[in-house]
């Protein structure tokens, strides 16, 4: 018994010890650890195949002194697992190795399967030699969503602003902001990209390096990134060395054995290699691109400063495509960059890339580009354009995306029975691309039948009234529904609204009660539609004594108090007059 009962007893004191470690969880995807404090945080590195949650922010600065956070995986195995911040922030991240081996970051190493996703770094300092990043340092078959660092990352070769070194994964709405600089392969985002998939994705701060080095990405070895910007400055570390492919978006983009694609992104940084030297010289700089071989770039535009000495454009420095690998239907600004020629790329002016490109078509709906307010090109609504964003040129939808509300904004609708009708009224906020509105009605919401369309108003950014009347052929429950209908025949339904439909009233007038009266009566009437109203009194010689209603009255059930305190004893009459129908009653006074 006593053989049987150990073992049992060492599992649960291990239980025990790893629930203590961390607030909760068992550590499985549905039941995670979950991390409140940075002694939790450094004990990940003892489940790298478990799966957490951070519960609220958290602080390493306890980590700070000496060579600071030692990353997660470093030297052994990698993370696997899955590390859910849940919104919240890791702060106060220093990594500063006496000796630096590589891959630096949060986290060393993530391997296949890893994910994390929902998570912040700020204020984080990172020294490293290779493959260095504020999130990890190397970026093996995982996915990262949704996090973001503030840094200040400096390295030697592949280092990045998030990422140091990353393949095979899946990077989704992620930025960094800070200064990088490092030697070859430098980023803002992530230093050195192969096979991944990026999307939505942006860096902000300045970058410096010797070669491949890029606003977001520093060198690019086959995959894709879509929907993504960078802002920074790109910069020389080293003016006595050989400077080649520094892009504002990326350093160099390689597809010479497989296949690397750029689509729907925008540049704005300022590149600069060396100045000319006797011995020295800056090649392959480009406002976008410092070098494409064999990349296929498609619909995207720089706008920064180049500066070089050899191979130097104002999108791309240097351009090597064959067959269908090509930069096509994308631009740059002549009069921002200092620069009229390009290995790629169209040059336009700044007016021509702002303010003439306010309405449509433009030239780069012209070219295919899909933009909100219009549908010749989609109705992906990938890019938007107005004077209040990125200086007048254009954005990402996704970047502001209460300026490109739904096609056809609802903002309305309701159900009000009037006289014989059923009358409904909606509102429109903003509409694209809208041909017009169905109207279906149904007594049970389960089958449905049209009643009418009404046209829509095409493209407005200004709210636009509707109004419908149905006359329904019996009493009772009715529901109705629009199906708004877009000019590509894509359509989307309404809330539903209901309405208690009776036929309407007929026209009466009721004998007064009390009758005799002193010295008050109600006086009752019915009109069956919105009409103009008048009910008089009038003596036995047929004159008028007073008027008690004149005025337009809806359909309905009307009651009025009569008080003849000024008047003789005696028969009085009043008359009912709704449009061209009269009634008249008599009704005593007595005093």
């Amino acid at each position: 018994m006593k053989k049987i009962l150990f073992p049992f007893f060492l599992l649960l004191l291990l239980n025990f010890q790893i629930f203590s470690q961390f607030n909760g969880g068992s550590g499985t995807i549905a039941d995670p650890y979950q991390v409140s404090t940075a002694n939790q945080l450094n004990m990940v590195r003892d489940y790298l195949t478990s799966h957490f949650i951070q519960t609220t922010d958290v602080s390493l600065n306890s980590y700070s002194a000496g060579e600071g956070w030692t990353p997660i995986g470093y030297g052994s195995s990698p993370f696997t697992g899955s590390y859910n911040g849940d919104g919240h922030k890791v702060m106060d991240i220093i990594i500063n190795p006496n000796y630096p081996m590589g891959k630096e970051g949060l986290f060393s190493r993530l391997g296949s399967g890893a994910e994390i996703k929902n998570l912040g770094l700020e204020g984080v300092i990172v020294h490293g030699n290779s493959y260095v990043g504020t999130l990890v340092g190397e970026l093996i078959g995982g996915t990262i969503t949704n996090c973001y660092s503030t840094c200040m990352v400096t390295g030697g070769s592949t280092s990045g602003g998030l990422i140091g070194m990353s393949s095979s994964s899946t990077i989704t709405s992620c930025y960094a902001t800070g200064s990088v600089t490092g030697d070859s392969e430098v980023g803002g985002l992530i230093a050195y990209s192969s096979d991944d998939i990026i999307t939505q994705c942006f860096a902000t701060g300045s970058v410096g390096g010797i070669s491949n080095v890029g606003g977001l990405v520093g060198k690019l070895n086959y995959g894709s990134v879509t929907k993504s910007y960078a802002t920074g400055n790109i910069n020389s570390t080293n003016l006595n060395a050989l400077n080649d492919q520094f892009g504002g978006f990326v350093g160099s983009v390689n597809a010479i054995s497989g296949v690397s694609v750029i689509t729907d992104c925008w540049a704005s940084g300022n590149v600069t290699g060396n100045p000319a030297k006797d011995y020295v010289y800056s090649q392959f700089i480009g406002g976008f691109a410092g070098a494409n071989y064999e990349g296929t770039i498609t619909n995207c535009f720089s706008r920064g400063g180049v500066f070089g000495t050899a191979d130097y454009g104002g999108f791309c420095g240097k351009s090597i495509v064959t067959g269908n690998y090509a930069i096509t239907n994308s631009f740059w600004d002549i009069t921002q960059s200092g620069q009229s020629a390009s290995s790629g790329g169209m040059g336009k002016t700044t007016q021509q890339m702002t303010t003439e490109s306010h309405t449509f078509p433009n030239f780069y709906t012209n070219a295919g580009w899909d933009f909100y307010g219009e549908s010749a090109n989609g109705t992906n609504e990938v890019w938007n354009i107005n004077t209040s964003r990125n200086s007048g040129y254009p954005f990402l939808t996704w970047q502001y995306p209460s300026d490109a509300p739904l096609p056809v904004e609802l903002k309305s609708f309701t159900v009000t029975p009037i006289d014989l009708n059923v009358v409904l009224t909606w509102q429109t906020a903003t509409e694209v691309n809208n041909y017009g509105f169905e109207i279906e009605r149904s007594q049970a919401k389960e089958s449905w039948s049209k009643v009418g369309f009404v046209t829509g108003n095409g493209n407005s950014n200004s709210p636009k009234e509707y109004t419908f009347s149905d006359q329904p052929i019996e009493e009772g429950q009715y529901f109705y529904r629009l199906k708004q209908i877009d000019n590509d025949g894509k359509f989307e339904y309404s809330k539903v609204v209901e309405v208690n439909y009776k036929l309407p009233i007929q026209f009466s007038l009721e004998q007064n009660y009390p009758n005799p009266f002193n010295p008050s009566t109600i006086i009752k009437y019915s009109v069956p539609k919105t009409s103009k109203v008048s009910l008089k009194i009038f003596d036995q010689l047929g004159k008028q004594v007073t008027e008690v209603v004149n005025e337009e009255q809806a359909a309905g059930n009307y009651e009025i108090k009569f008080n003849a305190s000024g008047l003789s004893s005696g028969i009085y009459f009043y008359r009912l007059t709704s449009g061209s129908i009269i009634s008249t009653q008599k009704m005593i006074f007595t005093k």
